[in-house]
């Protein structure tokens, strides 16, 4: 049976091949080398150990896809039994050719331990690994993020302009005189350690195939533009030694902030003011932010668990995205409703209502209950009364339609400041009826009153057709 032996040249000189490693390598069919540049690359010629080189790949393909997917192919319809692949450093770092060919492969592909250039960078640093690190590669950072608050070491800096890329990338999160450190030839005869700041990598003479970017750990006052420094603000204020103000604040006290903060968000948007917006929006999140953080400590929940919940929350609601439904925008409306609804379980609909957050303002809070209704009830029942009976029946235009009852609103807000009265709480009060008028509804239904939320639409229509015959408004 064939098999496939993944090796490495180690991260140094000839030194740091094993002597497992050469061993395969003298009794392989067919030897592969990814790139003969390399300080321990010349072994195989003092050994006669014949292989072929893909560095003419690199020369000649458009991109390094084309590359990894040749070199995959290659050594995996290589004649003969025993054949290997030898790659710079360990064979499972910085290396997608090796991912490819031990995905695709149909025989026995053995993965030998090597010294990576990881081992030669610590060795170099005299830094213990276990204290932390993050291992980046430099043709990625589009899709992989440094963490600040731990070592990042950023491998493929091969020349000067990959280190430019880099350093526009890093300049999202670091600022431009962060503490550098350019790695280069580690664990060998040439190793150099080059201390700069971040805005400097690209000018240095030092870059070449065995080159890497070292960035120490960061304070989270350094890299404001993280969401998890958020994070560890709002622990500062709220922990020993922290802001009195801040330490003192609970759910309840916060309140107020909330609400405001919620406000000066949708005034920010109906100004089009972007600058205003990005502003309002930081002060909303330190609102969440914050109450999280009351909720750690207390043990009840983390932010963790906040958007653990909203990310599953929304995944569950969009089988349109995230599973095989295929929905138009009308059904997937209504497949929202009713995952909302399973969600719920609401046994009635006086449940249902209750369910709406009464601290919305009045106005917002009697169109949640009356969107909630509408399925159950043909119309409102207070319009008659109301006199609206001729705005519902006329011809005017969805313009001028808007326009009149715009004006009837602001002409009810006058009349009560007129007459002392708050227009907020007389509405909030009506809506306190109309919370009680669903519930003798579902309760003059009867039997079917637990199922009713439940019901079809007609179901539903003549269930409270018939409720209705036997229940005065106005009642109390």
């Amino acid at each position: 049976m064939k098999t496939i032996y993944i090796l490495g040249f180690g991260c140094g000189g000839k030194n740091d091949i094993t002597l497992r490693t050469m061993e395969i390598l003298k009794n392989s069919d067919r030897v592969y080398v990814r790139t003969m540049v390399h300080p321990s690359a010349s072994i195989l010629d003092e050994y006669g150990i014949k292989y072929t080189s893909f560095d003419e790949l690199y020369e000649n393909a458009e991109d390094f896809e084309q590359v990894y997917d040749t070199i995959c192919e290659t050594v995996l319809n290589s004649p003969g039994e025993s054949v290997s692949y030898i790659v710079p450093g360990s064979s499972f770092i910085a290396e997608r050719a090796v991912g490819l060919i031990v995905k695709r492969a149909e025989c026995d592909v053995r993965i030998i331990p090597a010294v990576s250039f990881i081992d030669g960078i610590f060795s170099a640093l005299k830094t213990d690994a276990a204290d932390s690190f993050k291992l980046l590669d430099a043709l990625s950072l589009d899709t992989q993020r440094p963490d600040p608050s731990c070592m990042n070491i950023i491998c493929q800096v091969y020349d000067r302009s990959i280190a430019s890329d880099v350093k526009l990338s890093l300049s999202d999160i670091y600022p431009d005189d962060t503490p550098v450190y350019i790695i280069n030839a580690a664990s060998t005869d040439d190793e150099k350690i080059i201390p700069l700041e971040l805005y400097e990598i690209d000018r240095c003479d030092e870059i070449d195939h065995l080159t890497s970017l070292v960035i120490p750990p960061v304070d989270f006052t350094r890299v404001p533009r993280l969401f998890s420094s958020l994070q560890k603000v709002v622990r500062s204020l709220r922990g020993e030694g922290g802001c009195p103000w801040d330490t003192q604040q609970t759910h309840e006290s916060l309140i107020p902030y909330v609400t405001e903060e919620a406000y000066e968000v949708v005034s920010a948007i109906r100004k089009d003011d972007s600058d205003n917006l990005c502003e309002e929006l930081g002060d909303l999140l330190l609102q969440v932010v914050m109450h999280a953080d009351i909720a750690s400590e207390y043990g009840d929940f983390t932010m963790e668990d906040v958007i653990e919940g909203i990310c599953t929350k929304m995944i569950r609601r969009h089988p349109h995205v995230f599973a095989d439904a295929v929905l138009e925008l009308d059904d997937a409306d209504r497949v929202w409703d009713e995952i909302k609804k399973e969600e719920h379980s609401y046994g009635s609909i006086a449940e249902e209502l209750g369910d709406v957050a009464d601290a919305l303002p009045s106005l917002s809070y009697a169109a949640k209950l009356i969107r909630r209704t509408s399925k159950y009830l043909e119309k409102d029942p207070y319009a008659e009364e109301a006199g609206l009976e001729e705005l519902r029946d006329g011809e005017l235009s969805d313009e001028e339609l808007s326009s009149k009852l715009g004006r009837i609103l602001f002409s009810v807000c006058a009349l009560c400041a007129e007459k002392n009265l708050d227009p907020e709480e007389i509405l909030r009060e009506v809506c306190g009826d109309y919370m009680g008028f669903i519930s003798r509804l579902e309760n003059l239904a009867g039997p079917k009153a637990a199922a009713l939320a439940g019901s079809s639409d007609a179901q539903c229509a003549k269930i409270v057709e018939k409720a209705i015959k036997n229940c005065f408004f106005l009642q109390k």
